[in-house]
C-alpha cells in the first residue's frame, strides 16, 4: 500500500517525501500523519452559511459589483438552499429601489431574484451612462417666469 501511495506523489508532495531522512518512517500510519501534518494547510475548505450573511453592499458599490461578490461567496457553500441565499442577499443589500422591490414583491425562488437583479443592474448601468456631469448641472438654470412664453 505504501508504494502505491508514494507513486501518486507529484510536485510539492514528491519534494517533501524526498526530503525525509532515510528510515525515519517505519509504518504507514506515521507516513499518513506526517503527510497530513505537512499539507493540511494546503486544503481549501467550503465556507459556512454564516459567512454569506457577512457579505454587505458598500454605499459606493454598484449592484453589479455586489452581486459578483455575493456570487463568489455563494458558490463556495455547497448545498445551500435558495431560500437561505435570498435572505442572505437581502440582508446584505443597502437600502434602495432593488431592496424595496424584493420586500414588496417577494421572489418565488432564487432564480427569479437573480433575474430581477439583472434587470436592476441594467437599469443602474443605463443611469450611469446618462448621468450629466456635475459641472454641467450647475450651469443649468430654470427659465424665469417671464421667459415661459418664449419657450412655447
Amino acid at each position: 500500500m505504501c508504494r502505491s501511495f508514494l507513486a501518486s506523489f507529484k510536485g510539492a508532495a514528491r519534494q517533501w517525501f524526498a526530503s525525509l531522512q532515510p528510515r525515519m518512517i517505519s509504518r504507514f500510519s506515521q507516513l499518513k500523519d506526517s503527510f497530513v501534518g505537512q499539507f493540511a494547510n494546503s486544503c481549501t475548505f467550503a465556507r459556512a452559511t454564516p459567512s454569506l450573511f457577512s457579505v454587505k453592499q458598500r454605499t459606493d458599490e454598484s449592484l453589479r459589483d455586489f452581486m459578483s461578490k455575493f456570487n463568489k461567496a455563494y458558490i463556495q457553500i455547497p448545498g445551500l438552499g435558495g431560500d437561505v441565499a435570498m435572505v442572505a442577499l437581502q440582508t446584505g443589500l443597502r437600502p434602495g429601489a432593488f431592496l424595496d422591490d424584493l420586500i414588496l414583491r417577494r421572489p418565488e425562488h432564487f432564480g427569479q431574484l437573480l433575474h430581477r437583479a439583472r434587470n436592476y443592474m441594467t437599469l443602474e448601468d443605463q443611469h450611469s451612462t446618462h448621468d450629466i456631469p456635475s459641472s454641467s448641472k450647475s450651469n443649468h438654470q430654470e427659465p424665469r417666469k417671464g421667459d415661459r412664453d418664449s419657450l412655447l
